[in-house]
């Protein structure tokens, strides 16, 4: 048959037909089968375009097809025989009667008549026979039961389906009521009951089977009738067993697939909705009142209501622009939703009718306000220090490399003095807190946008319209604010420097111009600043602690006479052992007043705190007095000579003698003195404990000689 003949035949012919070309594997196995040609009545039949199909592969189009049509087909092409079968095709529920033949080297054509209307329409008994019939060359079972006589009567592919080589009349009552599965039987047999009792005439049912062969569920499809009653009771059934494994776990894949869409979709926050265009009818997805926040969404014009202000063009725009281009349209836009901006991604298309017109569109909405915010987040933090929130050192040079400098203008720098004193002694949570202010302070005197944190400690200000008069209101300003600030009583203060923008110097040059003012007017005022910062710190540490100043006083006293005994006498030595006296609970300024001033007994955690009162002195005297000697003989004055104490556990000569000196001095007055968790001892009993503790908590030698000072007094 030529090419020309075999296109006009399906051209004209009035019933449906295709052309095919069996494929096979690399083994010389059938494997599938390709559309070649069809004709329009095929595809009416089949309800598909003919350019969807031409070139396809039948599994492609058709993936239920079972695998009895391509055996038929493939002993067509290799006998050269016509064959004439009756199926059915479960992708378009239809029965057909299908007549194949060899049409050339691996090609055949087959024509199809639909028999599904004449199937659905016979009488019953007429249709189960020609079910029967039609179904004897498929992958479904027939059988029939006949319960007066006790025979079981079956297709070839029931004993195959069920696992067994044969099958007799008592195989079938066990298969079917034992072999069910646990979770289905209780449903299977309420169905077979009740078509026993004349309830029901016929049964429909999908349950798992176990094969006999392989001992594994399978999923079947189960169809029975009863063809004859005797005084009610059934006495001939007939029937078709299909295995529907694969089908029904694409069908639960396909279930759960949906289900996690829905689910994806609420995650997603995805809404869609349909619009017919002649109709006016507006079809939402359940999702869409709650996407917009309104109690029940029936038109279009509700959505624009909700359109924010600034984006309603965009928005209109995008809804006129579908009218002419129906492949679509992605626009961002903000809602209004209970009362906040919400950030909405819309893409629409549309179908057009036979005329041109659109006549229908679809919409996917998703809510990306998390995404936008996220998106705003990081753009912020490539641009801004994040615990000021101040314009950060990457801005900053951005703003360095402008080709444009502003020659009105000035820079000014400033450095926060104090900074690691604060973050030693209060830990770095204060440290941020005073950065914080800081910053506060700068946006109030300052423009925001003119103002970076180039460093830990480190600001740049950029300052227009910089005359002389104004630079220096200005830094007068922002020095009376920052002298106001204190944590837990303890100030700091910053040194600053400026320089104006010259027409022939570079930014650089005027940044290191104000940079270096600016490092000149720390050194200068490094050891006034210090002093005042000293004072200030002692001066809270008698306010807030019982470490008053007359405790210093007089464990200074005791201190300077106790070292003198030693034969230490030079004035150097005599001004250290009274300074570390002085400052020997320094650290305590760093321990909340509720914790020091708590009468009862601590707690392991509140002993821990206090604890660390000695590491905290080390590091504010380490920032303030350039002395190694004071800061270590304050960080060891609770080790004890037993090596028990701490924080290291240092022991006997292993601890300095200043700490040795102060740990016995401040333990006297301690218990000669009121405390909140004591009364004050007599003489008598402070000299008894310490002379008790000699060898253990304190230098025997020294306590030797403290006892012989005290009882001179």
């Amino acid at each position: 048959m030529d090419e020309s003949y075999h296109k006009e035949l399906l051209d004209f012919v009035d019933f449906s037909i295709a052309d095919h070309e069996l494929v096979y594997d690399e083994r010389g196995n059938p494997i599938d089968y390709r559309y070649l040609y069809v004709n329009k009545m095929f595809c009416d039949l089949m309800g598909i375009k003919q350019e969807e199909i031409m070139g396809k592969l039948a599994y492609e189009i058709f993936p239920k097809i079972e695998k009895t049509w391509l055996n038929i087909y493939h002993e067509v092409v290799q006998s050269g025989i016509p064959k004439h079968f009756t199926n059915y095709t479960e992708e378009v529920d239809r029965y057909f009667n299908i007549y194949a033949v060899k049409t050339g080297e691996n090609r055949f054509l087959t024509s199809f008549r639909d028999l599904t209307s004449y199937v659905k329409s016979v009488d019953p008994s007429m249709q189960e026979n020609l079910v029967s019939t039609m179904f004897v060359s498929t992958e479904t079972a027939y059988f029939e039961f006949d319960l007066r006589n006790k025979q079981f009567d079956y297709s070839d592919r029931l004993p195959e389906l069920v696992g067994l080589e044969s099958i007799t009349y008592q195989d079938y009552v066990d298969l079917f009521t034992i072999h069910i599965h646990p979770l289905d039987q209780a449903r299977f047999q309420k169905q077979m009951d009740q078509l026993f009792d004349g309830t029901i005439d016929q049964m429909a049912s999908q349950v798992r089977f176990q094969n006999q062969a392989t001992k594994e569920y399978v999923w079947i499809s189960y169809f029975a009738f009863v063809e004859e009653r005797y005084r009610n009771f059934p006495i001939r059934i007939r029937g078709l067993v299909k295995d529907i494994d694969q089908e029904k776990h694409q069908e639960m894949q396909r279930e759960q697939a949906d289900r996690l869409f829905q689910e994806t979709r609420k995650i997603a926050n995805i809404a869609t909705f349909y619009f017919h265009m002649q109709e006016q009818q507006f079809e939402p997805s359940r999702e869409l009142d709650e996407f917009f926040g309104l109690e029940s969404v029936i038109d279009l014009q509700q959505v624009r209501d909700i359109i924010h202000p600034d984006d309603l063009e965009d928005y209109d725009y995008s809804t006129n622009h579908i009218r002419n281009n129906p492949s679509g349209m992605t626009t961002n836009y903000r809602i209004i939703k209970n009362g906040d901006f919400r950030y909405v991604q819309s893409s629409i298309f549309a179908q057009k009718d036979e005329y041109g017109e659109v006549s229908e569109v679809f919409g996917i909405l998703r809510d990306r306000t998390n995404e936008e915010l996220a998106q705003q987040e990081i753009s912020f933090m490539a641009t801004h220090d994040l615990l000021t929130k101040l314009y950060n050192r990457n801005q900053f040079e951005k703003y360095s490399h402008q080709q444009e400098i502003d020659m009105d203008a000035a820079l000014m720098i400033i450095d926060v003095d104090g900074l690691k004193l604060i973050n030693d002694a209060f830990g770095h949570l204060e440290g941020d807190k005073l950065l914080i202010s800081l910053a506060d302070i700068l946006r109030d005197i300052f423009h925001e946008e003119d103002v970076y944190r180039i460093g830990g400690d480190e600001f740049v200000i950029r300052i227009p319209q910089a005359t002389t008069e104004r630079v220096h209101a200005l830094e007068k300003e922002l020095k009376v604010r920052v002298s106001n600030f204190r944590i837990y009583g303890v100030g700091f203060d910053i040194s600053s420097g400026y320089s104006y923008f010259r027409e022939h110097d570079s930014f650089d040059e005027t940044f290191r111009q104000a940079e270096n003012i600016m490092y000149r007017r720390k050194l200068t005022n490094r050891k006034s600043r210090k002093s005042t910062a000293l004072a200030t710190i002692l001066e809270t540490l008698h306010e807030r602690t019982e470490e008053t100043e007359a405790h210093c006083q007089r464990v200074s006293n005791l201190a300077e006479d106790l070292l003198r005994s030693t034969g230490r006498k030079r004035d150097y030595e005599i001004e250290e052992i009274r300074l570390v006296a002085d400052l020997h609970d320094i650290g305590k300024i760093s321990i909340s007043e509720q914790l020091l001033s708590k009468p009862g007994r601590l707690t392991e955690e509140e002993y821990e705190a206090i604890k660390y009162h000695s590491e905290s002195g080390y590091k504010i005297i380490s920032n303030i007095i350039d002395n190694e000697d004071i800061g270590i003989a304050i960080l060891y004055h609770h080790e004890r000579y037993d090596g028990r104490g701490y924080p290291h556990g240092l022991r006997g000569d292993e601890i300095p003698l200043y700490s040795r000196i102060i740990s016995i001095c401040d333990a006297y007055d301690a218990m000669t003195t009121d405390r909140v968790y004591h009364k004050a001892r007599s003489k008598k009993q402070a000299l008894k404990e310490i002379k008790d503790n000699a060898g253990t908590q304190f230098d025997p030698d020294l306590v030797n000689q403290f006892l012989t000072i005290i009882k001179k007094r």
